[in-house]
């Protein structure tokens, strides 16, 4: 039985980078070589094929190739209009991440077997995650979890967390019984009450 709602709005964005040769220098990283259209289109298609794949409905844009934060700005209005951000991140740096990431719940979709590599396989954790600094996560916006490597099981898993989100939120929920959780007892309700308004 499929799960009834609204529409989780998802916006894919493309994140790469733009490299200039320069002679006896090493002037690229990882994953340069994309051919930026033909990932944008792979990306189209593959999404189109998890939307017919999943029981709940989700709307999913167009998607964006970003590599500045110019061009990160230009989309805003889109990723603000949106339930949830995948950001294909190929390249690009930090702030980029972080000007999208910051506005909406954001999922980071990288490839490491599953086509062209993608930078931010190797540099994540340490460089956004844990911003180089300790061995937590650092900034409010990201965490392990929100990292899908190669996998759009995993990525339908947060998905599918997204849309029931969004279509608990305000709602009001008659417990007869009582409200309990695993592991947190009495506390079900408190936790929960930013979602809903228990009775």
């Amino acid at each position: 039985m499929g799960l009834r709602g609204s529409p989780l709005t998802i916006k894919p964005i493309l994140l790469y980078s733009r490299y200039s040769r320069v002679e006896y220098s090493s002037w690229r990283n990882w994953g340069d070589g994309l051919n930026v259209d033909s990932e944008a289109s792979r990306i189209s298609s593959e999404l189109e094929s998890l939307s017919r794949s999943l029981e709940f409905p989700i709307v999913v844009k167009p998607v964006s190739a970003v590599s500045s934060v110019g061009e990160v700005e230009g989309v805003l209005s889109d990723v603000d209009s949106s339930d949830v951000v995948v950001l294909y991140a190929a390249g690009g740096w930090i702030e980029h991440i972080r000007v999208i990431a910051s506005r909406r719940p954001t999922l980071v979709f990288i490839r490491h077997r599953s086509g062209q590599y993608y930078l931010w396989h190797e540099i994540i954790h340490a460089r956004f995650i844990r911003m180089n600094v300790n061995d937590e996560p650092s900034q409010p916006w990201l965490s392990y979890d929100d990292v899908i490597v190669d996998d759009y099981g995993e990525l339908a898993i947060r998905l599918r967390a997204l849309y029931a989100l969004k279509n608990i939120e305000g709602l009001r929920i008659i417990s007869i019984g009582g409200v309990g959780g695993w592991e947190v007892g009495g506390k079900a309700a408190e936790l929960a009450g930013r979602f809903g308004d228990w009775t």
